[in-house]
């Protein structure tokens, strides 16, 4: 077996990218190697955010085994349906006659009968070219409830319209226009509300903006409609975006980007266009000079400390990296499977300022007995990210489990916060 593979920043920062296309750090024809540390909901759990909902998952065994064992983990199973599909059925197509026999069977017998329905099809799906968007539309006139297609579909995860992207279309797809718009503000992408400590509610709040609201806080379809009277959807996270687009198409919301932000100027930055994108005035500035103050503090705490940050964390790696190389932390390993063009700057400057970190594709399969050559030797003391924990099991790990959104000045003063705990040396 080779040494684990790697790709120093500097040689990142020389590689040329197409406009608005990604490039792998690692060849793409090669065996991956899939350790622990994928996280999020999934796209069953994330359908279920959508209050008095249902989801009708068609697909073959394996597929629904996956999905089931799934939702049994988020206690969410009496809400999900699996239609299985055979060999035959895909060949023929026989599978989509199916589908209304099915609904109709979830709706005399579900307790309580939903309001909403996904109709979530499986990769044969989408190899198949199904019409789910028209087969959804007849159901809903049919039944006289709202319903959606949805996807889970790996192969397209490389596309434009991946399952992360598609889902957070179907969810919103189900909120409806409401009037008056009561300035409000809709959090997109993030799986549950910001921690409660974030500086942007009391922010918004003092500025006048209306209600700050997210789908999981949603009880009925009723509540979720109360979406559609905002101002303005804030895109926490990529994955958002076409359905921020969408919502201002069909709705007439707009959105702006405000994704995870690790660089106190930044996140400054990000406050400013937030105020001008609702005409109010944001005054973040002593949020940001208490985040300067405490960093300072805590990164005296982290002096001679080797830093390793996984993909796995909120927001950019790159961004990270920058910003606790920017306060004198020793990062050492990043990992990351893909680059985009937007990145680049941001690789720039790390190779600049951070010429010996080393960037590491996390499937790439030399990385098969990566944990156990850390066990003996830790190249680094604090670990950011599942992914980059289990490879160094003897680092500090810093971890942010589902149901965690760290944002803002108080996102950047917490990891911070959180790398201090482990000063006194690996675990």
């Amino acid at each position: 077996m080779k040494d684990p593979a790697y790709i120093t920043i500097e040689e990142l920062a020389e590689i040329k990218l197409d406009p608005g296309r990604y490039t792998r750090i690692m060849p793409e024809k090669h065996l991956k190697y899939i350790a622990p540390g994928v996280d999020g909901l999934g796209i069953c759990a994330l359908s279920l955010q959508v209050p008095e909902s249902a989801v009708l998952f068609i697909a073959p065994a394996g597929c629904a085994r996956h999905v089931s064992m799934g939702a049994y983990r988020n206690g969410t199973q009496d809400r999900l349906y699996l239609l299985r599909v055979q060999e035959e059925e895909l060949v023929n197509g026989s599978h989509l006659d199916r589908i209304p026999q099915a609904v109709e069977e979830i709706l005399k017998k579900a307790e309580p009968k939903p309001r909403a329905l996904f109709l979530c099809s499986s990769c044969v799906d989408t190899l198949l070219a199904s019409d789910y968007e028209t087969l959804a539309r007849q159901m809903e006139r049919r039944y006289g409830i709202r319903v959606r297609a949805s996807y889970m579909d790996p192969i397209m995860f490389d596309s434009q319209k991946s399952p992360d992207n598609r889902i957070q279309c179907s969810m919103y797809a189900f909120v409806e226009k409401r009037k008056p718009c009561d300035g409000g503000v809709n959090l997109l992408g993030c799986g549950a509300p910001l921690n409660g400590d974030s500086e942007l509610y009391p922010l918004l709040q003092k500025a006048g903006a209306g209600p700050v609201r997210h789908i999981d806080q949603t009880k009925t379809l009723d509540e979720l409609d109360e979406l559609g009277r905002a101002a303005l959807n804030l895109v926490i996270t990529p994955n958002a975006k076409m359905a921020a687009g969408q919502l201002k198409d069909r709705l007439k919301i707009p959105y702006l980007v405000f994704s995870v932000r690790w660089g106190l100027e930044n996140i400054h930055q990000a406050y400013q266009d937030l105020g001008k994108a609702l005409n109010l005035n944001i005054e973040d500035t002593p949020y940001l000079e208490q985040a300067r103050e405490e960093i300072i503090r805590s990164a005296v705490m982290l002096e001679g400390k080797r830093v390793a940050i996984g993909k796995t964390i909120r927001g950019n790696p790159f961004e990270v990296a920058r910003a606790l190389t920017e306060y004198g932390v020793n990062v050492r390993q990043l990992y990351k499977n893909k680059v985009t063009p937007d990145d680049m700057e941001t690789i720039r400057w790390l190779a600049r300022h951070n010429p010996g970190l080393r960037v590491y594709s996390g499937d790439h399969p030399t990385h098969v007995h990566l944990r156990a050559e850390n066990r003996g030797n830790c190249p680094v003391d604090i670990a950011i990210g599942e992914d980059a924990a289990y490879f160094n099991p003897q680092a500090h790990s810093v971890l942010y489990p589902l149901g965690e959104e760290p944002f803002g000045y108080r996102g950047v003063t917490d990891l911070f916060a959180r790398m201090a705990a482990g000063k006194e040396g690996a675990r």
